[in-house]
């Protein structure tokens, strides 16, 4: 089956349930069937529109759970992408916070780059350094994998791709999200 197009993995800042997972993918995408069973990957047809997506824990104390989306055949197009969406939708929903690992907005940022992604933290979008992800031992124990944060960005700009890597500023996650943007 093919890869979803527009919904990298996203890791989250609490647990979910499968449900309210399920609830954001039919807002964002309509009433298309959601599956989150490994088991019945291998019986979906590629011709149908559906989502497909596993949920895990990470072992990162700040970023405990992940939703990784693995096939969506004929899963309609979303504007913006689908993950800008489904991060907004699973904070109002869940008051989750979303690591997006994937960016394809910000100018000068190589967007296969797997360093820099789009963070959703108390309803403020952040382009995210998180080269530090990758846990150490000490982190699989339950401790904080450095994520930094430069922004917060305004929604409309960075849609329209206006920003570029040399105009965002840090904004390290322990300070409020709120900090404007210069």
């Amino acid at each position: 089956m093919p890869p979803v197009r527009d919904a990298p993995s996203i890791l989250l800042s609490r647990e979910l349930d499968r449900s309210v997972v399920t609830a954001a993918v039919h807002e964002v995408y309509g009433p298309v069937p959601a599956y989150s069973d490994l088991t019945v990957e291998s019986h979906l047809p590629c011709e149908v529109a559906l989502a497909w997506f596993e949920l895990a824990a990470t072992g990162i104390a700040s970023w405990p759970f992940h939703i990784d989306f693995r096939v969506a055949p004929a899963l309609p197009d979303a504007s913006p992408q689908g993950y800008v969406l489904l991060a907004e939708t699973l904070r109002r929903a869940a008051s989750a916070d979303s690591l997006c690992l994937a960016q394809d907005y910000v100018a000068g940022l190589d967007p296969a780059d797997p360093f820099w992604s789009l963070a959703y933290v108390g309803s403020f979008w952040f382009l995210a350094d998180d080269s530090g992800l990758d846990p150490s031992p000490d982190e699989a124990k339950g401790g904080s994998a450095p994520v930094r944060l430069y922004g917060p960005m305004e929604r409309e700009r960075f849609l329209a791709r206006g920003y570029s890597r040399e105009q965002l500023h840090e904004c390290p996650r322990v300070q409020s999200s709120r900090a404007p943007f210069r």
